[in-house]
């Protein structure tokens, strides 16, 4: 799932827990396998990836701060970004590229 937050933050990951967004428990959890954020056009600038293998922890993102969620397409994301690039050790071991 790829999360964008009220401060242009953006996390991609394994959603592994959510709480009820009207209720006293309004977080969600996440392991996260990238991070980056938003420039002020709004594209998506990938800057950390998290080792799938040492992603041990799990961030909890207040609910109330996630200005939109959605599904990561790694192959869209290959196209419009990593073009002439190589693709990182971490999207290869994910998605057995």
């Amino acid at each position: 799932m790829l999360f964008t937050l009220t401060s242009q933050k953006v996390y991609v990951g394994l959603l592994t827990r959510m709480g009820d967004p009207h209720g006293e428990d309004g977080f969600i959890n996440l392991i996260p396998l990238f991070s980056g954020y938003r420039n002020q056009k709004g594209k998506m600038k990938l800057t950390t990836n998290y080792p799938k293998d040492e992603s041990n922890f799990e961030l909890v993102i207040p609910i109330d701060k996630i200005l939109s969620a959605s599904s990561f397409n790694y192959e869209a994301y290959k196209k419009l970004n990593l073009s002439k690039r190589p693709v990182s050790s971490i999207f290869s071991k994910l998605f057995n590229q």
